[in-house]
C-alpha cells in the first residue's frame, strides 16, 4: 500500500468483463521490483492511496513509472511548473481585453508560451471598441439630423476619435474573424515599436 498526498495520475487496473479485455494498471519500479497499481483510493484530505501488486510477468509493460526520490522531485518539478502555467494562463484571460491590443507578433508569443488564442485576444479587444466607434458614429449622423442618442457620454466619444475606434476595429475584427490572423491596435504597436527602438538604441 502507498499512500500520496497528491495524485500521481498512475491507472488502476481495469477487471475483465463480458465484453472486454482485462488491462493491468501502472507499473511502477520501486525498490528495484516492478509492481502493478492494482487501485487507486481518493484519501479524505485529498490524496490518493494505491495498492500495488508484483508485476505478473505475462503482462507487457507498456509504460515503467519510477517511484525514488529524484522522480518524486522531477514530479514536484513538473507540478510547480504546471501550476505557474495555469495561473499565467487565467490572467492572460483576464488580461485578453489589453493583450490584444499587442502587435500580432506579441500576441503569438503569448499564445505559444500560455496557449490563449491570439485571435481571441484580438476579437476580446476590438469587439467593444468597435460597438463604442459605431455608437459614436451613430451618435453623429443622429446630431447632424438634430436628434440624440440617450447614451452615457463615455459610450459616444467625439468625432474623430469614434471614427478611428470604429474603423480600427472593423479591420482588426475582419483580420482576426476572416483571416484568422491576430492584429494589434496601431497606436499600441507604435508605442511598443519606438520602445524597442529605444531599448535597442
Amino acid at each position: 500500500m502507498l499512500v500520496c498526498p497528491v495524485s500521481k495520475s498512475w491507472t488502476a487496473r481495469i477487471a475483465r468483463t463480458l465484453t472486454t479485455a482485462e488491462h493491468p494498471g501502472t507499473a511502477v519500479e520501486w525498490d528495484g521490483r516492478v509492481w502493478e497499481v492494482v487501485d487507486a483510493m481518493p484519501e479524505p484530505d485529498g490524496g490518493l492511496r494505491y495498492r500495488l501488486a508484483p508485476w505478473e510477468e505475462g503482462h507487457a509493460i507498456r509504460r515503467l513509472e519510477r517511484y525514488d526520490a529524484v522522480a518524486e522531485e522531477i514530479r514536484e518539478i513538473e507540478r510547480q511548473s504546471l501550476r505557474k502555467t495555469v495561473s499565467r494562463r487565467r490572467l492572460a484571460v483576464l488580461l485578453a481585453p489589453l493583450a490584444g491590443l499587442l502587435p500580432a507578433a506579441s500576441q503569438k508569443k503569448l499564445e505559444r508560451e500560455l496557449g490563449v488564442s491570439a485571435v481571441a485576444m484580438t476579437v476580446s479587444s476590438a469587439a467593444p471598441l468597435f460597438v463604442v466607434g459605431f455608437l459614436g458614429v451613430v451618435e453623429v449622423f443622429a446630431s447632424l439630423a438634430g436628434a440624440s442618442l440617450p447614451l452615457p457620454g463615455w459610450l459616444t466619444p467625439p468625432a474623430p476619435l469614434a471614427v478611428s475606434f470604429f474603423l480600427e476595429s472593423a479591420f482588426r475584427l475582419l483580420s482576426a474573424i476572416g483571416s484568422s490572423e491576430p492584429m494589434g491596435s496601431l497606436p499600441v504597436a507604435l508605442a511598443v515599436a519606438v520602445r524597442d527602438e529605444l531599448r535597442r538604441r
